[in-house]
């Protein structure tokens, strides 16, 4: 198979946008394609170690002055074959870039979006709109308009074989629950630390929060401070690597469908999730074997779903089922090849209606195959 050459677009906005794509490109590279990473010039976080980063200026100045000009005579040099767009607040600059190009795009969602965003998801030159679960993809069809042979289900990836390397925390007779940003309204943050604070009365446990940022940490240490709950909950730095290491449960309790990296992380370390039942969570996971899924309105659910896994034994039949489910379904050699199959359909031809509807369940496809 020929190499594929993608440019990618990462953005700074915290979530699963950033950690999965730095994923994909690095097995992309391993795989032998060649990778770019389009970013804006002051945003020093969305580097991907050996992959080129090429910067673009942003806002009235860049376009007066010719910035979008020369990046994209700099990206026609590198001469892409196609865009893969991974941060919807960039997708306008990549579609403007992908006009002057002649290029297709591929574009990753991970949640519901505004309005404007919605909309540009509509244009003709995405080729691809990946979408990590069903419920999400019918959101797609049904509200937004897309077409059922440009919607396809493709969840993030995460490296299994690596998760395997995370060791299990030291006993040491208490129970350490892990969860991450972005620390927004939709993130449960502050239902989580109430949850912990009343688990802490009864039983030794701690709180680890792994921030999105440093603006993302000083919002988080804000509730801590109101709470007065800093010797039960702390934070580490966003790039702590051996946060996973730490913990002995991964809680998320967002109260919307966006999906996050770090739980199918979290999975990928055996460590047992708690979710609400809400958006595509049900749907990531199984409820009482992998992970244990709170009732998203009903008062003491979360606090429930706690006292479940104080127990050791508990956790670890929970946590293996997990990574087991993840090397089944969210492995990154399976996402990586359900996506390279994608760009070349969206490369071969976009009108060719039979090679665009077998792709739109490329990735139903090839891990059933696995699992048989």
């Amino acid at each position: 198979m020929i190499p594929l050459r993608i440019l990618h677009f990462i953005g700074s906005r915290p979530g699963p946008a950033g950690d999965g794509a730095r994923t994909l490109i690095s097995w992309l590279t391993r795989q032998g394609h060649a990778s770019a990473v389009a970013v804006p010039e002051d945003d020093g976080a969305a580097t991907v170690p050996g992959v080129q980063v090429i910067p673009y200026g942003t806002g009235l100045f860049a376009s007066l002055f010719g910035a979008r000009a020369e990046f994209a005579r700099t990206i026609a040099v590198w001469t892409p074959d196609l865009i893969h767009v991974h941060d919807l607040e960039l997708l306008q600059v990549a579609l403007d870039l992908a006009r002057r190009l002649s290029l297709s795009v591929v574009v990753s969602v991970h949640g519901r979006e505004d309005a404007h965003t919605a909309r540009l998801l509509r244009d003709p030159r995405i080729a691809w709109v990946l979408l990590p679960t069903e419920s999400l993809r019918a959101h797609y069809l049904g509200k937004v308009g897309l077409t059922r042979d440009r919607a396809t289900i493709l969840p993030p990836g995460v490296d299994v074989a690596l998760a395997g390397a995370c060791p299990y925390r030291s006993a040491d007779g208490s129970t350490v629950f892990g969860f991450a940003g972005p620390c927004d309204t939709a993130s449960g943050i502050e239902r989580l630390c109430d949850a912990l604070i009343e688990l802490a009365r009864a039983h030794p446990v701690r709180g680890l929060f792994r921030p999105a940022g440093a603006d993302d940490r000083e919002r988080f240490d804000q509730i801590v401070t109101r709470k007065d709950a800093g010797g039960i909950i702390a934070s580490v730095a966003p790039d702590a690597a051996d946060f996973m290491a730490r913990v002995d449960v991964f809680a998320d309790l967002r109260s919307d469908d966006r999906t996050a990296v770090p739980v199918l992380e979290a999975m990928a370390c055996a460590r047992p999730i708690i979710a609400l039942a809400v958006g595509g969570m049900p749907e990531l996971m199984r409820d009482g074997r992998t992970a244990l899924l709170a009732a998203p309105n009903r008062p003491g659910s979360v606090l429930e779903a706690m006292n479940q896994v104080l127990d050791p034994a508990r956790r670890r039949v929970l946590g293996e089922a997990g990574r087991a489910l993840a090397q089944e379904r969210y492995d990154m050699p399976l996402i990586g090849e359900a996506l390279v199959e994608l760009y070349r359909v969206a490369l071969g031809d976009l009108a060719n209606s039979s090679a665009k509807a077998e792709g739109s369940t490329t990735y139903r496809r090839i891990s059933e195959t696995r699992i048989r």
